[in-house]
């Protein structure tokens, strides 16, 4: 990497340097309870919450990986916003060096990369909310740059570097699932891809390179296995359920899914309407007086009785099965509208500006976001299709693929496609034309082709 790139790199971090310094109050909100839940922090359990008489009780509300990382930080009981800002700045240089590298491995301009990974509207904005998208879209560039290096050990090293480089992958990928439960897809779409090649080299008879495809799919599934499982074993040991994620996704699923913003889509829907959520979020929190399951609830919360099921004291267990179980009862009810929230939901996960900001924002970041996807286009017609979904490009595929797949089924806003912005990136760059690189490297390139 040449002194211009370092220059580049170092100039991109001195603006979100900047942006995090204007934007520093936000670092004392704590909307998603990261902070609380690293200053909770208490082995053996490691992430808890406090009951009524102040006594820790395991927690899986969040991934534990962002806690964790806080944790180390936590100085009688209080965490530093300047400790939070320099790790959010420390996990932006990584997506901006990991770009680079990424951008010159992928025969991509990696100025114009850098450019667009850097002043990234969204990534900006949220490097100042206690929040896992900064450190997200660092986990997508380490995912693809040790899936690049797993694919070199592939086509020229021994089989013990190839299991090597494939645990390094899947322990990442790990760490990846516990910051953000949207990469457990991602893991397992590779796995796929994986398996894939490995039937289509065995067919073509090019059994050295399917013999190592084959080691490195076994190793990967076993480190996800391990890793996966042992968070799930802790999980049911104090939830008697194997939770493999967290206990909030009943809760987003019926927050994309209910009753009232299906209401409100069928009487109030227009070219850019923003649902407001507060009737549902008044809603739910009176769901000990009623049952979220049947639709009178959430017309009249007082006149329709819970279960017994339900009027047991509420554990956070049984607040997220009560939450998936409601969100599956609308879907059943009203199958349409079911279909046309998610494609609302897909629109503002991918559209063009946040629905609820000023319009001078929403002007800007609308022109930057027409910018990169305009230049997305450009890049499959520049590159054609076949390039662009060869097995460097997989990590980015399915990176997308799972946030898709995902958001169609759950609660989605523009921040949440925070791990895709490198991808996006660096498909824009591919518009421009192919960077200027050693011939090694184009020898690295061409390798990785099946």
């Amino acid at each position: 990497m040449d002194r211009g790139l370092h220059g580049l790199i170092v100039a991109a971090l001195i603006v979100r340097a900047a942006a995090i310094f204007v934007q520093a109050p936000q670092l004392e909100s704590d909307p998603d309870h990261y902070r609380q839940l690293a200053i909770n922090w208490q082995p053996p359990w490691g992430m808890v919450h406090l009951d009524a008489e102040g006594r820790p009780q395991p927690t899986a509300f969040r991934p534990p990986a962002y806690p964790w990382l806080l944790s180390w930080f936590v100085s009688d009981g209080q965490l530093s916003v300047q400790v939070i800002a320099a790790l959010h700045l420390l996990a932006a240089a990584i997506t901006l060096w990991g770009t680079a590298w990424l951008a010159q491995r992928l025969a991509v301009d990696p100025r114009c990369a850098i450019a667009l990974v850097g002043l990234d509207p969204i990534l900006i904005a949220q490097q100042s909310q206690v929040m896992t998208e900064t450190l997200a879209a660092a986990a997508t560039v380490v995912i693809w740059w040790a899936w690049c290096c797993m694919l070199d050990a592939i086509d020229r090293s021994s089989l013990r570097s190839v299991a090597f480089r494939s645990a390094v992958l899947g322990l990442i990928l790990v760490a990846a699932h516990l910051l953000r439960p949207t990469f457990a897809p991602v893991a397992g779409l590779l796995l796929v891809a994986g398996c894939g090649t490995v039937l289509t080299l065995v067919r073509t008879d090019r059994s050295v390179r399917a013999g190592r495809w084959w080691v490195s799919v076994c190793v990967l599934a076993a480190v996800l296995l391990v890793g996966i499982g042992l968070w799930m074993h802790r999980n049911r040991r104090w939830s008697g359920t194997p939770i493999w994620a967290t206990t909030h996704g009943g809760y987003t699923l019926l927050l994309a899914n209910n009753p009232v913003l299906f209401e409100d889509l069928r009487q109030q829907w227009h070219p850019g309407w923003t649902w407001e959520p507060q009737r549902f979020h008044d809603a739910w929190a009176r769901r000990s007086s009623g049952d979220p399951r049947r639709a009178e609830f959430w017309s009249s919360p007082d006149q329709s009785r819970a279960t017994s099921q339900y009027e047991v004291a509420r554990t956070e267990l049984g607040d997220d099965r009560l939450a998936r179980d409601a969100a599956v009862a609308a879907i059943r009810r009203d199958p349409a509208l079911t279909i046309a929230a998610a494609g609302l939901r897909e629109f503002w996960l991918w559209g063009l500006w946040p629905q609820q900001a000023p319009g001078l924002v929403k002007a800007a970041v609308g022109l930057w976001y027409a910018m990169v996807y305009g230049l997305t286009v450009g890049a499959f017609r520049r590159r054609g299709w076949r390039e662009l979904v060869g097995p460097a490009w997989w990590v980015g595929g399915a990176v997308v693929a799972a946030l898709v797949t995902i958001h169609f089924f759950y609660w989605s806003n523009l921040r949440m496609r925070a791990p895709a912005i490198p991808v996006l990136s660096l498909l824009a760059a591919a518009a421009l034309p192919r960077s200027a690189r050693r011939p090694s490297e184009k020898g690295q390139a061409s390798s990785v082709r099946i």
